[in-house]
């Protein structure tokens, strides 16, 4: 497979290497500098935005304050951090609606294996950690390794690289969608020279490519970077790779050449997936709006501050600057005749209030999140005006459904394919795996049984209906086991003569014999005297 340095008709030297993974670096050949200028610009563009929409999120904007502002909002020193942050609301009233149940299979014994390895890798957290960031930036990864030690997939989530640190995947340009490598890097944090190396792993298909930088280099200068032995683990050895010599690991079933390819171990999600290499981030057209909301709220502060109340005006008097402020009191020495004192009523702020509001309400119709995760009321909106507010929040949430919903089939393809290779677990790939949401839809409880009671009724079996409960795979096979052993407790109990099950005629026999068995035995023996 070309290189994307090679397909460049580039030299894979040192500073044709930097003008890919260093944003900063300006190549300098004729005929190929402008593209690969753009390349960086792109990239650096796009890391930028990840660095943004994150610190938004977290409520870090920039707002210009007085000193009289900051001092009346406690900021100190050169702080301008106050802000009406909106942005965690449309992205976690999206991805709250966003809940993974359960895998279907067609197999429940496979199903059930592959919920076992979620619950293992804690993904009920973590897939709250995947899908928020994903719909934050944009973009988002999930690695798929074997865990030797404990003999099961290792799942981890990757934030996406921002420069320093992170992943990013590589798109083949002949095969749209086909990633054709990964990347992943970081500072070592622990072991020898912690705090002073980086290091940079590319995953291809069939292998993977360990490097390290030298000791105080920024980047550049790769050398080898090879794993410490473990017991089980992958052995690695020098070689060269795409960005000189490196540690060079197979990845493949047999661990070594000419074993089939495990696959690239790292899955992107993409947040409004437009057939594009990236994702798109949901604060992407509100982080313009939360400016000026933000400004629209200082605006209302520093005019409540100074006009909002009463303010004293005095004359025919030596008076002195005020210290206003609300409710302030003002002594004059001289007698009335002398001086008055007099007051301007303070301005009403509805207007600027009414200019927030609107903001408000523009962010949650751009972002189509319902206007009551923005408003405080004591009155609840009526189940189908509550419908009608969120159809486009569900719309949503159904759509990433789909995306997220295909990249996590895709890992747990890998994992299925990675236990098979190294735990020897013998599963069926050629079996589809589809992935179960929790509904999106905010339901009515009582509509929802009495909607599966009819469906029961004609016929839909019993796992569908768990399903549509909100059951996942592993408790789903549960049922069914419980289902199975109280049927056959039943055959037995027929077959000793015991009672028919619920609905089944009872011969005028049974029925004698069931009266009999009731009554005392002195009764019954008064009877068979008197027969």
């Amino acid at each position: 497979m070309p290189s994307l340095l090679s397909s460049l008709k580039l030299p894979t030297g040192q500073s044709a290497i930097n003008s890919i993974l260093d944003s900063t670096y300006i190549p300098n050949y004729t005929i190929s500098s402008s593209y690969l200028h753009h390349l960086n610009n792109d990239e650096t563009a796009r890391q930028n935005a990840y660095i943004k929409y994150r610190e938004y999120y977290d409520g870090d904007h920039d707002t210009l304050l007085t000193e009289r502002l900051k001092k009346f909002l406690s900021v100190k020193g050169s702080e301008e951090d106050f802000n009406f942050n909106l942005c965690p609301i449309v992205v976690d009233a999206l991805s709250e609606r966003l809940k993974i149940t359960g895998f279907d299979t067609g197999d429940s014994g496979q199903g059930e294996t592959l919920w076992e390895w979620w619950d293992a890798n804690k993904m009920d957290a973590k897939q709250m950690i995947v899908h928020q960031s994903a719909i934050r930036d944009g973009d988002h990864y999930v690695m798929v390794e074997w865990d030797n030690e404990n003999q099961r997939p290792k799942i981890s989530n990757e934030l996406s690289c921002t420069g320093g640190e992170g992943v990013k995947v590589h798109y083949s340009q002949e095969h749209k969608g086909e990633i054709e490598y990964a990347s992943k890097r970081w500072i070592a944090k622990t072991g020898d020279g912690a705090g002073k190396f980086r290091r940079i792993n590319l995953y291809f298909d069939d292998h993977v490519e360990k490097y390290m930088s030298s000791e105080g280099e920024y980047e550049g200068n790769w050398r080898p970077h090879l794993d410490p032995p473990a017991p089980g683990a992958a052995v690695g050895a020098e070689q060269n790779g795409e960005l000189g010599a490196c540690g060079w690991y197979w990845w493949t079933d047999t661990g070594a050449q000419g074993g089939k390819p495990l696959g690239v171990p790292i899955v992107h999600y993409k947040n409004k997936d437009q057939g594009y290499d990236w994702g798109q981030s949901e604060l992407k057209d509100i982080v313009p709006l939360q400016n000026a909301l933000n400004k629209s709220v200082i605006d209302l502060l520093a005019s409540s501050d100074v006009a909002a109340f009463r303010i004293l005006v005095g004359r025919g008097d030596k008076w002195s600057a005020l210290d206003i402020y609300p409710g302030v009191v003002v002594n004059s020495e001289k007698p009335p005749t002398d001086a008055d004192l007099t007051a301007i009523e303070g301005e009403d702020p509805a207007k600027l209030i009414a200019v927030v509001d609107k903001f408000t309400m523009t962010i949650a119709q751009v972002s189509r999140t319902p206007i009551s995760y923005f408003q405080t009321s004591k009155e609840r909106p009526a189940e189908g005006t509550l419908q009608q507010e969120e159809s486009g929040l569900v719309a949503k949430a159904e759509k990433c459904q789909t995306t997220f919903g295909n990249a996590w089939e895709q890992v747990m393809v890998i994992s299925r394919r990675l236990a098979n290779a190294f735990g020897n677990a013998g599963m069926d790939e050629e079996q589809s795996i589809d992935c179960q949401w929790k509904e999106a839809q905010t339901r009515n409880e009582t509509q929802h049984l009495q909607t599966l009671v009819l469906k029961k009724q004609l016929g839909v079996p019993d796992k569908q209906i768990w399903r549509e409960m909100g059951y996942n795979d592993k408790q789903i096979a549960e049922f069914e086991k419980i289902k199975i052993k109280a049927a056959a407790q039943a055959i037995r109990q027929f077959q000793a003569g015991g009672p028919p099950s619920p609905g089944q005629p009872v011969a005028p026999e049974d029925k004698q014999k069931e009266a009999d068995n009731g009554k005392p035995a002195a009764a019954r023996e008064a009877e068979r005297d008197a027969a």
